[in-house]
């Protein structure tokens, strides 16, 4: 075995025997960078671990790849997010099989700086344990390799070639991201366009004439729109106009009888009762909080 993992007993599936521990500083070609990257012409069909993350791409082939107690085959532009906490091994499917694959390597360090801008819901199910496979399409495996076959410049030095391998995750990281929590629109055009419609937040037609632009009756079309958005049309619109509220609160001088009557409110109380219900403020207090100061405040 090659001499830069070391050995260490495991206990229980999925590996038997011995499980490998790979460490950053012995497996990274430089061990002082964040990141990192290795060209690999060969499989690797041994359990081990690692303290650090990586992003595993199939640049050429297939493999299998076993993973915590999961197995599915890798092909051509394939990728994967391997956690520190992830057992898994990269095999071939059969012994005339060939491929290759980039390991992208970086520290738990440089990981928290790529999730300082996820909600908490989202860091949790990537480190939750679930596979996170997923296909390179926005951008594509061979700008990948192009791009990786760049830095292998003997002029290149190893901070320039950190720095861009670091562009290289953040871009496989925002594919990963997009293909697992953005959700792709699915909607027929009738609802396209009539979302287009609510989210204008100026709006003046009852629900009842805005549903007329629709193949469905108000009630129908009540239903479906449901299933589609997971809340209501009254209560979409009322999101609507309270995010548009809060624009012009932070950045008009308009007054609040003014916004009430942009967004056809016929009550005033009606306007601060709702804003409150969504912001737990009214919208006084929501401008006394957000608003930015005047331009000349630093010169006072």
């Amino acid at each position: 075995m090659n001499n830069r993992f070391i050995d260490k007993n495991i206990i229980g599936p999925p590996p038997v025997g011995k499980l490998h521990y790979s460490s950053y500083v012995k497996v990274s070609p430089t061990p002082n960078q964040e990141a990192s990257f290795n060209w690999l012409n060969i499989d690797f069909p041994y359990w081990h671990t690692h303290d650090h993350w990586e992003f595993y791409v199939v640049t050429y082939g297939s493999f299998t790849h076993s993973i915590n107690y999961q197995e599915y085959t890798m092909q051509t532009g394939d990728a994967c997010l391997i956690r520190p906490s992830d057992v898994h091994k990269l095999s071939y499917p059969n012994n005339k099989s060939k491929g290759h694959h980039l390991a992208f390597l970086f520290t738990e360090e440089y990981a928290k700086k790529l999730f300082s801008t996820l909600d908490e819901k989202t860091i949790n199910e990537i480190t939750s344990g679930k596979l996170l496979n997923f296909t390179t399409k926005n951008f594509p495996i061979a700008k990948i390799i192009e791009s990786t076959l760049s830095l292998s410049r003997a002029d290149i030095t190893v901070e320039e070639k950190n720095q861009k391998t670091k562009i290289i995750i953040d871009a496989l990281f925002s594919d990963f991201l997009m293909q697992r929590y953005v959700r792709t629109s699915v909607f027929p055009k009738w609802l396209s366009d009539f979302l287009l419609v609510l989210n204008d937040p100026t709006v003046k037609a009852s629900t009842t004439e805005l549903a007329k632009s629709t193949p469905y009756s108000y009630s129908r079309l009540s239903r479906v729109f449901k299933e589609y958005m997971e809340t209501s049309i009254v209560d979409y619109i009322k999101h609507v106009k309270y995010k548009h509220a809060c624009h012009l609160l932070t950045n008009t001088d308009m007054t609040i009888l003014e916004i009430s009557n942009e967004l056809y409110y016929d009550s005033i109380s009606y306007f601060n009762k709702l804003f409150k219900s969504f912001s737990n403020m009214t919208p006084t207090e929501y401008r006394k909080k957000t608003k930015a100061p005047p331009d000349n405040f630093l010169a006072k």
